[in-house]
C-alpha cells in the first residue's frame, strides 16, 4: 500500500475516533442533565447546603 493511502487511512481512523469520543461525551452529558446526577455530586463535593448560610 502506498504511503499516501496509509496517511489517508490514519486520518480517517483518527476522525472516527474523535467522533466516537464526542458522541460518547454527548451521551454522558445528556444522561447527567436528564438525571441531575452531576448536580448532586458537585453539591456534595462543595458542601452546598443552603441551610448553613
Amino acid at each position: 500500500m502506498k504511503t499516501s493511502v496509509k496517511i489517508i487511512h490514519a486520518r480517517l481512523h483518527a476522525q472516527a475516533l474523535t467522533l466516537a469520543a464526542l458522541f460518547g461525551a454527548a451521551i454522558v452529558k445528556y444522561y447527567d442533565h436528564r438525571t441531575g446526577a452531576k448536580q448532586e455530586l458537585v453539591a456534595k463535593f462543595l458542601n452546598l447546603d443552603p441551610r448553613k448560610y
